[in-house]
C-alpha cells in the first residue's frame, strides 16, 4: 500500500499544512512551553511527513500565529494539541473522504474556519478558546461536531446541500460558553443536536427542506441559559424536541407540513410512536421562559409542557394533523392559548376508534386570560369545567 505524505513546514509566521490524495493520519503536539521550540508531529505507520520514513516523527522548529491546514484527498485523521498556545486565525479543509478532525487546548485571538465538500467528517473541539468564534461549513457532505468546555463569542455550524445520498449530520455542545449566539443550520438531511450545560446569548437551529424519503431529526436542550431567544425551526421531516431544565428570555418552535404524511390512529399523550409514524413530538419540562413562549406545527404533534414558568405570553398553535397536547404543574403568567388542529374526525376501519385531537391539562395555574380552542377532545385532570373548545 503506498504511503502518504504531508507537507508541514512554518513559512512567515503561519504553520502550513498540506495533505495529498492517499489516507493521512499524524498528531501534532508543542514540543515545550517554549514556542520557538516548535512542534512535534507524529505519524502513524502509513504516513509521511516531509517525505521522511513512514511512521518517523519529526520536530518542525520555528514560531507561528496563524495555522493553515488543507487535508486533501483521502480518510484522513489530523489531530492537534496546541498545549494553551496562543493562535490567531486556525483554518482547516478537508476534502473527499470522510476526515476526523480533533483539536485541544487550542487558544485563538481570532476565530476557527472549518470546511468540508464531500464525505462524512468529524469535527472535535476540546478545551478551546476562539476570541473571535467557530465557523463550521459543510459544503457538499455530512458534518458531526462535537464541543466541550470551550469558550467563544460565538458558533455558526452550516450543512449545505449534500450530494448524493441521503447522509445524516450531528452537532453536540457541551459545558460550552457562548458570549454571543450559536446557530445550527442544516439545508439538506437529517440532523441531531445536543446542548447540554451550555450558556450563550441566544440559540438558533433550523432544519431545511429535506429532499427525497421522511427522515426524522432530534433537538435536545438540557440545563442551559440563553440570555436571549432560542428557536427551533424544522421545514420537513418529522422532528423530536426536548427541552429541559433551560432559561431563556423567549422560545420559538416551528414544525413545518411533513410530505407524504401518515396519520395514526388515537394520537394520545403517552401512546408509543413506531419509527414509521410522521409524527414530531415536543417534550419542555422543569424550564423558564422570562418572555413568550410560541409552539406552531403544521403537522401531526405531541407534544408536553410540564413544570414550566412562562412570565409573558403562552401560545400553542398545532394546526393540522392529528394532535396531542398535555400541560400540567406549569404556571402562566400572561395570556394562555392553546388551539389544536383543524382536520376533521376520521373514523379508523380497523377498530373504529377516531382520530382525535386531545388536550389534557392539570395542576396548572393561570394568572391571565386562557383560551383553549379547536380540540375534539379536553381531558382536566382537576376536574374544573373547560370552556371555548
Amino acid at each position: 500500500m503506498l504511503a502518504g505524505d504531508v507537507q508541514i513546514e512554518i513559512v512567515e509566521d503561519q504553520l502550513q499544512i498540506l495533505g495529498d490524495s492517499l489516507d493521512n493520519r499524524f498528531a501534532i503536539e508543542q514540543v515545550s512551553r517554549r514556542v520557538a521550540d516548535g512542534i512535534r508531529v507524529t505519524p502513524d505507520e502509513s504516513t509521511s511527513i516531509n517525505g521522511s520514513k513512514p511512521g518517523l516523527p519529526v520536530i518542525i522548529a520555528g514560531s507561528y500565529q496563524n495555522a493553515f491546514a488543507r487535508l486533501g484527498g483521502g480518510n484522513d485523521e489530523f489531530k492537534w494539541n496546541a498545549a494553551r498556545h496562543r493562535t490567531s486565525t486556525v483554518q482547516v479543509e478537508t476534502g473527499e473522504g470522510d476526515d476526523f478532525v480533533i483539536l485541544e487546548n487550542l487558544r485563538s485571538s481570532d476565530q476557527l474556519q472549518f470546511s468540508n465538500i464531500s464525505g462524512e467528517d468529524h469535527l472535535s473541539l476540546s478545551e478551546c478558546r476562539f476570541d473571535r468564534g467557530i465557523q463550521a461549513i459543510a459544503d457538499g457532505g455530512a458534518l458531526d461536531v462535537t464541543m466541550q468546555n470551550v469558550h467563544a463569542l460565538d458558533a455558526f455550524i452550516e450543512i449545505d446541500d449534500i450530494k448524493g445520498e441521503l447522509l445524516r449530520s450531528s452537532v453536540g455542545i457541551s459545558d460550552t460558553k457562548f458570549e454571543g449566539f450559536v446557530r445550527i443550520d442544516s439545508e439538506s438531511g437529517p440532523l441531531d443536536v445536543t446542548v447540554e450545560n451550555t450558556r450563550a446569548a441566544s440559540g438558533y437551529i433550523k432544519i431545511g427542506d429535506i429532499k427525497g424519503e421522511s427522515s426524522r431529526s432530534s433537538v435536545g436542550i438540557s440545563d442551559t441559559k440563553f440570555e436571549g431567544f432560542v428557536r427551533i425551526d424544522s421545514e420537513s421531516g418529522p422532528l423530536d424536541v426536548t427541552v429541559e431544565n433551560t432559561r431563556a428570555a423567549s422560545g420559538y418552535i416551528k414544525i413545518g407540513d411533513i410530505k407524504g404524511e401518515s396519520s395514526v390512529s388515537r394520537v394520545g399523550v403517552e401512546s408509543k410512536l413506531d419509527e414509521s409514524d410522521n409524527v414530531s413530538t415536543i417534550l419542555i419540562t422543569q424550564s423558564r421562559f422570562i418572555g413568550d413562549l410560541q409552539i406552531d406545527s403544521d403537522s401531526s404533534t405531541r407534544t408536553r409542557l410540564s413544570d414550566l414558568r412562562v412570565d409573558g405570553r403562552t401560545n400553542v398553535d398545532l394546526g393540522s394533523g392529528n394532535d396531542s397536547l398535555a400541560v400540567l404543574d406549569s404556571l402562566f403568567a400572561g395570556v394562555a392559548v392553546f388551539r389544536g388542529g383543524t382536520d376533521l374526525d376520521v373514523r379508523s376501519d380497523s377498530d373504529g376508534s377516531l382520530e382525535l385531537d386531545v388536550f389534557v391539562l392539570g395542576g396548572n395555574r393561570f394568572r391571565s386570560e386562557v383560551l383553549i380552542d379547536q380540540w375534539e377532545e379536553v381531558i382536566d385532570l382537576d376536574g374544573a369545567p373547560v370552556a371555548n373548545h
